[in-house]
């Protein structure tokens, strides 16, 4: 079996979720071996998360806006984490660079479509103020430099 998911793409989510909503707070990520760890059940654990959360909202009777609602309501056990093969559980925060367990067990690389013509997005990055942010690339925004 090939697995084609590449974790750069959980950093990209990441930067459109704070882009859009100015946190991340919203949001759990968990990574496993390709083939999960026995006792390791991800689909259980997110189906567990989603409905304990979802109860935990429709009982919060304050007048706090929804997204805060979210956020305050999030299980405290929903945690960023990754799982070694041997069942292990690492709870962290995912970080794109800097030394992590998670990062140790499962490499970050980058892909073409965002390294690809990073000099011709320049312009259009510095205009909306992404110029921080090079993981959106507009989307997966690729192009070839042009020689002229």
């Amino acid at each position: 079996m090939i697995d084609i998911h590449t974790r750069i793409r959980t950093f990209t989510k990441l930067e459109r979720l704070k882009r859009a909503n100015g946190t991340t707070a919203n949001e759990v990520n968990w990574l496993t071996p390709r083939l999960a760890p026995t006792g390791v059940n991800i689909p259980q654990l997110a189906l567990r998360a989603h409905n304990e959360w979802l109860e935990n909202i429709a009982a919060d009777g304050s007048d706090l806006p929804y997204a805060e609602k979210v956020i305050r309501n999030k299980p405290s056990w929903a945690k960023d984490a990754c799982w070694e093969a041997n069942g292990t559980k690492h709870e962290e925060t995912f970080t794109l660079t800097g030394p992590s367990v998670c990062n140790t067990l499962f490499p970050i690389n980058s892909t073409v479509r965002l390294e690809a013509g990073p000099r011709r997005r320049a312009h259009a990055r510095r205009r909306s103020g992404d110029h921080d942010r090079p993981l959106l690339r507009h989307v997966l925004g690729a192009s070839l430099p042009l020689d002229r």
